[in-house]
């Protein structure tokens, strides 16, 4: 639970300032990814298939969690506010990296 924590807060902060509703989709991203390793820990050990040959419903599991996670990572990545750039002539102007 503490590894979840700590990510939940540094992906806050990677975001920051993102409002409720994409808080609540960064917390289903982490929630995700704990049942994804988990999961995948699971594939690692058991394998992909059943011993007749046959798709082991984990794997299916496993796929749409990613599937879902992609999605939300693609929400959460698409307006985040831009990263001030100090520019050559801010340097020249004498105002530095102030950040």
């Amino acid at each position: 639970m503490a590894l979840l924590a700590e990510r939940r807060q540094a992906l806050h902060r990677e975001l920051a300032n993102i409002g409720i509703i994409k808080t609540e989709l960064a917390d289903a991203f982490i929630e995700l990814a704990a049942v994804r390793n988990y999961l995948g820990g699971r594939l690692a050990a058991e394998g992909p298939l059943t011993g007749k040959g046959r798709t082991r419903a984990l794997l299916t599991a496993y796929l749409s969690i990613v599937d879902r996670q992609t999605r939300l990572a693609a929400l959460l990545g698409t307006d985040r506010p831009p990263t001030p750039v100090t520019t050559a002539s801010d340097l020249l102007a004498g105002r530095g990296d102030d950040r």
